[in-house]
């Protein structure tokens, strides 16, 4: 009990406090869509939250660094999620376009949420043990292989959205663990050319429409802005 009761003393409230008023701003703006159709919606949503906050309390008691011992373990929680990601395209049949979702019973969820946090763990793990020489191009290169796998099965669904948040992780994880400063201005060049071959060879209309929708709403206001302008 003393334990516990230290744990909760020495827990990060702050973190705590801006994950609970970012909830409630969510709850307050689907409650505000009034009527029979959207209430069954937020109680749904409020018994996630409830089913949420239960498992980050619990999972704040799970020591981190047995993430930095136990590599196997690392290893293998991301190879189960590559198999997540190869059997949604196998198996899954297609939702509004794409094969992002996976049933298990009555259970329903994305496996690209999975790999988030696969990609995350699996980084940190990669960078500590060479936070030294995390200059070396090479230790990047391997860093990237685990960030394209999962990656391009996430765009084959396709899901540009996770793909780029994906990109993000890898870009945010190499920045803040120590890329020298060229390599960092050699990556933007990189990513520059891929995206300009993308966007002409690659990405699909109403994917290019999404991109210059977010940068410019007011181009197409009652097409691909329109979503962009509501919420604003």
């Amino acid at each position: 009990m003393r334990a516990v009761l230290h744990h909760f003393k020495a827990y990060d409230w702050l973190l705590t406090g801006a994950v609970l008023l970012l909830i409630s701003f969510g709850l307050i703006s689907l409650f505000s869509l009034s009527g029979a159709s959207a209430f069954p919606y937020f109680q749904r949503q409020a018994v996630w939250v409830v089913i949420g906050l239960f498992l980050m309390v619990v999972s704040s008691f799970i020591d981190f660094r047995i993430f930095r011992t136990q590599g196997y373990f690392v290893l293998l929680f991301y190879i189960i999620v590559i198999l997540l990601l190869v059997l949604l395209l196998l198996v899954n049949t297609k939702v509004r376009g794409i094969e992002a979702w996976l049933k298990v019973g009555g259970l329903v969820f994305q496996p690209v949420e999975l790999a988030k946090l696969a990609l995350i763990i699996l980084l940190a793990k990669f960078f500590s043990k060479r936070h030294i020489e995390i200059y070396r191009i090479q230790h990047l290169a391997v860093s990237a292989v685990y960030l394209a796998i999962p990656a391009l099965l996430v765009l084959l669904q396709p899901d540009l959205g996770s793909a780029i948040i994906l990109i993000s992780i890898w870009v945010a994880m190499v920045v803040f663990s120590g890329m020298r400063l060229r390599h960092f201005f050699l990556l933007i060049l990189l990513a520059a050319i891929l995206f300009a071959a993308a966007w002409g060879l690659v990405l699909k209309p109403y994917q290019q429409s999404r991109i210059t929708s977010f940068l410019n709403p007011y181009q197409d206001p009652r097409g691909a802005g329109y979503q962009m302008l509501q919420s604003m």
